[in-house]
C-alpha cells in the first residue's frame, strides 16, 4: 500500500511525497519510511516528514528523510543529527499575534528556531497557516488582513529569534527552492531559469521588514505586480 500511494501521487504530478510520520498511534516505522523514500526516488521525488512527536521525529531522521515539517517536537539533539544529515526543517514558526498563539509557545518557538539555526539546519520559511478567525482583521480599518499580510507576519517569530536578515532572506527563497527540490529550474537568477522576482522598496539585508511592501511582482517572466499595484 506505501508503494501504490507513493507511485499513485507521483503519476499524478507530486514532486515531494509527505508522510505524516505519527499522526496515528501506529505512526511509520523506520523501514516503512525508507520503503518510501526508495520508492519516492524511482519517480525523482523526495519525502518530506510531518512530525508531531519527538519519537516519530527520530524515527524520519533514522529513516533519512529529505525535510521535516513542524519544529515543535524537535529537540536540540534532533537539530543536531538533522544538520549532521543536510536534513530540511519547514518549521511553521507560529508567531505570537492578536489572532493566534500565547506567550509562552511562543516563547518556545522563538526558542527552538534559535536552536535550528545556531546548530546549522538548513532551514526553509514556512507557515502551515491553515487556520482563520474573525479576529484576522486590520484593527484600524476593520478590512480583513490579506493572505499576504497574514504569511508575512511570520517574519516576528524570525525576528524574535535574532536570525540575521541575510539569514531570513535565504530562508525565504534560496533554501525553499532547494527544499522543493526545483534548484535546477528556479531561485538561481540565471540564464535558462524561471524569472521569479521581487522589488521592495527598502532594503530588507537592513530591515526585513521591507518585504512588507512588494512593489513589483513577476513570477515565470510575467509581471504580475507594478508600482504597487496588482495588473493583469
Amino acid at each position: 500500500e506505501i508503494v501504490r500511494a507513493v507511485r499513485e501521487n507521483m503519476l499524478f504530478g507530486a514532486r515531494t511525497i509527505k508522510l505524516c510520520i505519527d499522526c496515528k498511534p501506529w505512526g511509520y516505522s523506520v523501514d516503512d519510511i525508507k520503503l518510501a523514500i526508495r520508492e519516492a526516488a524511482k519517480g525523482g521525488c523526495k519525502v518530506e516528514g510531518h512530525v508531531q512527536t519527538a519519537d516519530g521525529a527520530q524515527r524520519a531522521i533514522d529513516a533519512g528523510v529529505y525535510i521535516i515539517a513542524h519544529n515543535n517536537a524537535l529537540t536540540p539533539e534532533h537539530h543536531r543529527q538533522m544538520a549532521e544529515k543536510g536534513i530540511f526543517l519547514a518549521g511553521t514558526d507560529t508567531p505570537f499575534t492578536v489572532y493566534r498563539g500565547s506567550e509562552a509557545a511562543f516563547k518556545r518557538t522563538v526558542a527552538n528556531l534559535r536552536d535550528a539555526w545556531e546548530k546549522k539546519v538548513p532551514l526553509t520559511f514556512s507557515t502551515d497557516m491553515d487556520y482563520w478567525n474573525e479576529r484576522m482583521k486590520d484593527p484600524k480599518t476593520g478590512e480583513w488582513l490579506s493572505r499576504g499580510e497574514l504569511t508575512v507576519n511570520f517574519l516576528e517569530t524570525w525576528k524574535a529569534a535574532g536570525i540575521p536578515q541575510a539569514d531570513i532572506l535565504r530562508a525565504m527563497t534560496i533554501n525553499g527552492y532547494k527544499a522543493a527540490d526545483i534548484i535546477s529550474q528556479r531561485g538561481p537568477i540565471k540564464t535558462g531559469f524561471f524569472a521569479d522576482l521581487i522589488a521592495v522598496a527598502g532594503n530588507p539585508f537592513a530591515d526585513i521588514d521591507a518585504l512588507r511592501n512588494v512593489q513589483f511582482v513577476m513570477k515565470n517572466g510575467m509581471v504580475f505586480k507594478r508600482d504597487g499595484v496588482m495588473v493583469p
